[in-house]
């Protein structure tokens, strides 16, 4: 289901004129056009800024959908997804140097704190599912 998102969004990007954009996700509208007003065959040098999605904007989008959702808004937080990607990825064998590089850290042992949810998923799964845990007798 996402790739056919992003393939979509892709086709979009490139119907506007922003194929060559050095941004996956760029960022806002100059014209305070709704999307579904906009004419795919418009120049980008009119209604198109070719900068990255700030992360205000990417905020606004995040309450929006929150909304849609049915969810409440003060409970979701772009740093929740942050958080979320690079659990995941540690706990699918990802290289602590290579989170490092993506999240931006200069230091190695900020990108160490999401080790130790980690350790906790680890240390829980033993004392849940090992034959000699505590929890099992």
């Amino acid at each position: 289901m996402i790739e056919f998102v992003l393939a979509k969004y892709l086709i979009l990007r490139k119907a506007v004129g922003l194929n060559n954009s050095k941004w996956l996700f760029v960022g806002n509208f100059r014209s305070s056009k709704k999307p579904n007003q906009i004419n795919i065959h418009q120049t980008i040098s009119k209604d198109f800024v070719d900068k990255p999605l700030s992360r205000q904007r990417f905020n606004k989008m995040l309450k929006e959908l929150a909304i849609k959702a049915q969810i409440e808004p003060s409970r979701v937080h772009p740093h929740v997804f942050r958080h979320s990607f690079a659990t995941h990825l540690l706990n699918n064998g990802a290289d602590l140097r290579v989170l490092q590089e993506l999240l931006g850290h200069s230091d190695i042992s900020t990108t160490e704190i999401y080790t130790h949810i980690s350790e906790n998923k680890l240390r829980d799964a033993v004392l849940n599912h090992h034959p000699l845990s505590k929890n099992n007798f």
